[in-house]
């Protein structure tokens, strides 16, 4: 019987010899690797993570202490080994276990991971908290280099260095987030990388003190508490030090005996310590090893995956590009996930990959849109998130043609709760100045594309992760505030859609007139002022949450200038806790059935 079975929670895994410890470390690797093949998941980050999990678990006593992964990108491992083993077959799928941590599925989850550069913050907090009720138990926070980008870890460490509370910091150092890490951190850290050489030459001052008789030990002493001296000498006053964090490394991450050495020595500090972890991001699995972009995320075997509208987009704006010189596009460390491989590599000098920080990602667009430049920021809907005040502050209040291209709007299948793009429509809708408008298929993208080049004020173009063709037979003009009709003379209920799933589903009724809402901000109050007065009833289908969406503005039209049209709005009202689009939907009766019903339900009165 193989290791792993033998292996249900960290106490099991505390019996291991080291070298069994590195037999089990192949056989969650191999689980990985055959799990998320037909699954879907983080592939690349994970593989790399083996071997410091195991390590982790092994001296720290979880769930007492507590183990928090940034994003939750390498967290399959930690899974695994705290009694998920078996549910594990199950990831990504309803009923079946996160791809992130999650309280709510295990004691041995921290906190509900996701979105990165957070463990810090939250694990300071969680210790801090623990202090006060007398609970000496450990808490360590493993964050990547990449996450290393957020501004918020840099708050957390200003904090954590002026406070002096003990927090274990796990540096997960791959050299890559999603995309290759850019910046003078990530270089920052490649300079780390090479202090190794700062170790062989310590090795070699305490061999050359322990040869002198009498005096060796002594004059070792000397040299090794002055070491600061001779490591700043080398590779310079570390960052972490300067803000009081007392830096530790690099180690070889895939060393489980070694890491477990390290990890004991940290649980005897009563300060702050930054341990830095060398790992080989999709270790043990050759294609992701080679190709650790293409590896971070896979999807399931078998699952079409449509069209792409960031391969639209980012086709698109090169062909503008080509044209305007004032345009340039700008990523949060997502520069394949949004479709901004090609640009970047055409446009070198106009593209600006930030690394994981949205609120800096959109001060920059500002500012290049207050130079004369026309920034397009292309970033996912859930991300968008963390810079809804500098939109608001810093694009809209000035009027700024700064567009926001929002990808993953709506259900996002396999992600989970923390990535469902359900709430930036709300977020915006409120928002002075700012237009925002939709795309139904990829044509349309990229008509409206064409139209932000000549806008002179903010734009956001939202659209979901794919499509599934390309709407035949539909006037596709991009007029400003204007929607587009999709089938009229069909019956006497209209259907309102702003989302190129919601419209393929809308397809598939009968009985029923769609409008597709391209501008959701403005409305176009002309066709509600002059199109429905002949319909029994108006059905708004949005993916987005009912509250701030489209379908309340439409009520609030309609109730200003008195018509009694009933009205139903189909949309979320909680957080989407559901890995698979089909069962999300049928959940909020958003399939051609469900709109069936209401659609005959309306007609009845």
């Amino acid at each position: 019987m193989s290791i792993i079975e033998h292996v249900n929670s960290p106490s099991d895994l505390k019996k291991l010899s080291v070298a069994q410890l590195c037999e089990y470390a192949d056989e969650v690797r191999e689980k990985i690797i055959s799990t998320v093949n037909k699954r879907g998941g983080h592939l690349a980050s994970n593989l790399g993570s083996v071997e410091l999990t195991i390590a982790l678990h092994y001296v720290f006593d979880c769930p007492h202490d507590k183990i928090l992964f940034d994003t939750g990108h390498q967290a399959y491992t930690h899974k695994i080994i705290t009694g998920r083993r078996d549910a594990f077959d199950g990831l990504r799928t309803c009923g079946g276990i996160s791809g992130f941590e999650k309280k709510s599925e295990s004691e041995y989850d921290a906190y509900n991971g996701g979105h990165s550069g957070n463990s810090l913050s939250i694990g300071l907090g969680i210790l801090r908290a623990q202090k006060a009720s007398g609970d000496k138990s450990r808490v360590i926070s493993v964050i990547g280099d990449g996450a290393l980008t957020a501004g918020v870890a840099y708050e957390a460490l200003n904090d954590i260095g002026a406070g002096k509370d003990n927090l274990i910091i796990v540096l997960n150092d791959n050299k890559m987030s999603i995309s290759k890490n850019v910046g003078a951190v990530s270089q920052y850290l490649g300079r780390l990388r090479m202090s190794s050489r700062y170790a062989d030459f310590k090795e070699i001052i305490k061999k050359f003190c322990y040869a002198i008789p009498f005096i060796g030990n002594k004059l070792f002493t000397f040299a090794d508490n002055t070491k600061d001296s001779f490591k700043s000498l080398i590779i310079g006053n570390s960052l972490f030090e300067s803000i009081g964090i007392k830096y530790y490394g690099p180690f070889d991450g895939h060393d489980i005996k070694s890491l477990i050495g390290v990890f004991n020595a940290a649980k005897e500090q009563n300060r702050p310590v930054i341990l830095h972890v060398l790992t080989h991001k999709g270790r043990g699995y050759k294609y992701a090893e080679e190709n650790p972009r293409e590896f971070h995320g896979v999807s399931p075997q078998n699952k079409s995956k449509g069209y792409a509208f960031s391969s639209v987009f980012g086709q698109k704006l090169c062909e503008m590009a080509e044209k305007n010189d004032k345009i340039t596009a700008i990523t949060a460390a997502m520069t394949d996930g949004v479709g901004l491989t090609l640009f970047a590599d055409k446009f070198q000098n106009r593209f600006y990959d930030v690394g994981i920080a949205e609120q800096h990602a959109v001060d920059l667009a500002a500012g290049l849109a207050n130079g004369g430049a026309k920034p397009y920021f292309a970033v996912y809907s859930s991300f968008l998130q963390r810079a809804v005040d500098q939109i608001i502050t810093d694009v809209c209040i000035d009027n700024l043609p700064v567009t926001f291209v929002i990808d993953h709007a709506g259900f996002v299948d396999g992600d989970g709760v923390t990535h469902q793009g359900i709430m930036d429509l709300s977020l915006l809708m409120p928002i002075p100045n700012l237009t925002i408008c939709s795309p139904m298929d990829g044509e349309h993208l990229e008509s409206i594309l064409s139209f932000t080049e000549n806008a002179d004020f903010p734009v956001a173009v939202r659209f979901p992760k794919s499509y599934s063709k390309n709407v035949e037979n539909v006037d596709k003009t991009v007029t400003f505030a204007k929607w587009n009709q999709v089938k009229t003379g069909c019956g006497d209920i209209l259907i309102i859609v702003h989302d190129a799933n919601m419209l393929s589903i809308s397809l598939k009724t009968t009985g029923s007139d769609i409008v597709f809402a391209t501008f959701l901000k403005p409305m176009d109050t002309e066709f509600l002022l002059n199109n429905v007065d002949g319909y029994k009833g108006i059905i708004v289908l949005e993916d987005n949450t009912v509250s701030g969406g489209l379908g309340e503005n439409v009520v609030k039209f309609l109730s200003d200038i008195n018509s009694k049209i009933p009205i139903k709005i189909l949309g979320y009202d909680t957080f989407i806790d559901c890995y698979d689009r089909e069962n999300c939907y049928e959940k909020f009766l958003m399939t051609p059935e469900s709109l069936n019903k209401i659609i005959t339900d309306l007609k009845n009165g």
